[in-house]
């Protein structure tokens, strides 16, 4: 049975927000007094997400946006090609292809 909407649009807000949380909160533990309990931990987990959810909203959907843009030309005709400056690299075709690509590619596993 597959997860309702929400679940998944919460389960990728999560994601997003883990690895800001991860960099802001070294700071907040400095920042903030207190001894490390429970009470303590909750206001530097309330803290870094604060400054995380902006980061993530603000600054990393932002560029993601731009690099799509970027790499795509921009606008729904061109979904899934290539910028024609970036087609036009100097890169080999191989490496341009794997590294540019819109879709992620199966790999065999090598073990």
């Amino acid at each position: 049975m597959p997860l309702p909407r929400i679940a998944l649009h919460f389960d990728r807000l999560a994601g997003d927000l883990c690895y800001p949380i991860y960099l802001v909160h070294l700071a907040f533990m400095e920042l903030i007094p207190g001894s490390q309990n429970v009470d303590y931990g909750l206001r530097v987990l309330a803290a870094s997400a604060a400054v995380a959810i902006p980061l993530v909203f603000v600054v990393e959907r932002s560029i993601e946006a731009w690099r799509h843009r970027t790499l795509t030309g921009g606008g729904p005709s061109s979904r899934g090609r290539l910028c024609p400056i970036v087609a036009s690299l100097p890169i080999p075709h191989v490496i341009r292809s794997v590294w540019l690509s819109p879709r992620v590619r199966e790999r065999p596993d090598t073990r």
